[in-house]
């Protein structure tokens, strides 16, 4: 019995003895060992807690491992007592990658490391003799800074709008990789800035979320992208891929701008266009150039209104295609605009609820990322036709001295006019063009009321006064035809008498 309790006593003993042994941090030694020749055996090696170590012709080699603890970036600092021998210093990381190298002759610290919390580096030290040295981790906290691996589009780290990331390339061709994602209308633009001076540089590029590049460039010192203009969630990714031998470091972010007066993606169908109201600009940008910009515009009664273009940087030799189509998708016009100059389509007067749309697209990959404005010019005017006009049916009611203007909007166009005779006898109709001096002039004809033609006059140029003998109560019909295409969107007024 009394060894029983003996026994009892000894096995609590060392129960508590296991305990507290389990509560005890680990220490880093002083000295090396003679075991941690390779990665298996390495010693482990904590944050800013010098370690002394020993080679010896016996023992040339010595392995330590660091595994980060929160984020930030760390360096390694190596010092060693005499000038004896030559030493070698690597780094690599868990995948056995080497990520710097070093020749040492006497005291080296290295380039910064930001690898992400939990990765880990192995510490390589050679000596051909015999020596001591001191080996030390300087770790610094910042929540500031990328942390690796970054190095695809699946490890992206996700940028904060005007929030600065210090970037950094810790191995040769290290890549970095950051996105970000469009939650409001507006637009974005990235920035990097090089924290250190040097000449070597990087490789930037911006890609879109199905990973279609949008720019490119190569840059050593700071770095503005272009505009772009996303949907609600979609993510934009920016790609910085280092030279040979660059451990510069950078900052980067993203600046995202919210206003409501940008287009909003996707906008390049019909059933998706971007709505623009009478006397509105909106700005706009093609992100690549598979991109399509489309717009509608709905007549909001009478009057008269065009959608203008205009490059905002007049910098550059950019040009855009615009095309125009009714709600028929019938297309009206097309455009190639001039570099910096404001493009105008031409003036419409379409019947309250009609709807038309413009299309952009580039004419030159000079265009890709350029910003421009749309506006949608409109003035209200009651004196003006409503199309369509262009048939008898559709014809606009003419008025005794009250003048009317109009314009055919394309070489096809056809505006046509009816007026009721209050009396017998003559009619003058009285036709005046706005400019005289381009094109063939207007085709001018009189029918009717069976829509037989009773007069026509061509190439009209100047003011034109046409007398047709009626009757009382019967109907007449004036139709304004253009010659050629050089007569489309030349306004003219029509007054009877």
């Amino acid at each position: 019995m009394k060894q029983n309790r003996v026994w009892k006593r000894v096995s609590a003993l060392l129960m508590l003895l296991c305990m507290i042994c389990a509560c005890i941090p680990e220490i880093a030694l002083a000295g090396d060992g003679d075991s941690n020749d390779n990665y298996l055996t390495a010693d482990t090696i904590y944050a800013n807690i010098p370690v002394t170590g020993v080679t010896s012709k016996t023992d040339k080699v010595d392995y330590y491992k660091y595994t980060v603890t929160e984020p930030g970036y760390f360096t390694i600092s190596y010092s060693r007592a005499g000038d004896k021998g030559s030493w070698f210093l690597s780094v690599t990381d868990s995948k056995n990658v080497i990520l710097q190298s070093y020749s040492v002759s006497s005291n080296r610290e290295s380039d910064v490391f930001n690898l992400g919390v939990g990765e880990c580096v192995y510490i390589m030290i050679k000596n051909s003799s015999s020596g001591d040295y001191i080996l030390t981790i300087n770790e610094t906290p910042a929540s500031d800074w990328e942390q690796e691996p970054n190095d695809d589009v699946s490890s992206a780290i996700t940028l904060q709008n005007e929030e600065w990331i210090n970037g950094n390339g810790y191995k040769n061709y290290d890549e970095d990789w950051y996105k970000y994602s469009v939650q409001v209308p507006g637009y974005l633009y990235f920035e990097l800035q090089p924290v250190d001076a040097g000449t070597r540089s990087w490789s930037v590029e911006v890609l879109d979320d199905h990973q279609v590049q949008l720019e490119k460039d190569s840059v050593a010192s700071g770095f503005q992208s272009k505009k772009y203009c996303g949907e609600m969630g979609q993510a934009f990714y920016f790609h910085v891929k280092n030279s040979y031998n660059n451990t510069r470091q950078y900052k980067l972010r993203v600046v995202f701008v919210e206003s409501d007066e940008w287009e909003l993606e996707s906008n390049n169908t019909v059933a998706l266009a971007t709505e623009i109201s009478a006397n509105q600009t909106i700005h706009g940008v093609l992100n690549s150039k598979e991109d399509i910009d489309m717009y509608k515009f709905v007549s909001p009664g009478n009057g008269v209104y065009q959608f203008a273009l205009s490059g905002v940087d007049t910098g550059t030799k950019a040009r855009w295609k615009l095309s125009l189509y009714d709600a028929n998708n019938k297309l009206i016009q097309t455009l190639n605009t001039q570099t910096d100059l404001e493009s105008s389509m031409v003036r419409l007067n379409f019947k309250k609820g009609k709807v038309v749309y413009l299309k952009v697209e580039q004419y030159n990959t000079y265009a890709r990322g350029i910003e421009y404005t749309v506006t949608m010019n409109y003035q209200k005017d009651s004196t003006w036709e409503q199309e369509s006009n262009d048939s008898f049916t559709t014809a606009v009611s003419l008025k005794k001295n009250k003048a009317i203007t109009g314009t055919c909007y394309a070489s096809s166009d056809a505006d046509y006019y009816v007026y009721k005779a209050p009396a017998k006898g003559t009619i003058k109709f009285t036709f005046s063009g706005d400019q005289v001096d381009v094109g063939n002039g207007w085709r001018l004809i009189v029918y009717d009321q069976n829509k037989k033609e009773v007069k026509i006059v061509k190439y009209v140029k100047d003011t034109q006064t046409i007398g047709v003998k009626a009757k009382k109560g019967k109907k007449y019909y004036f139709v304004v035809k253009p010659e050629n295409s050089k007569m489309a969107d030349i306004s003219y007024t029509l007054k009877v008498k």
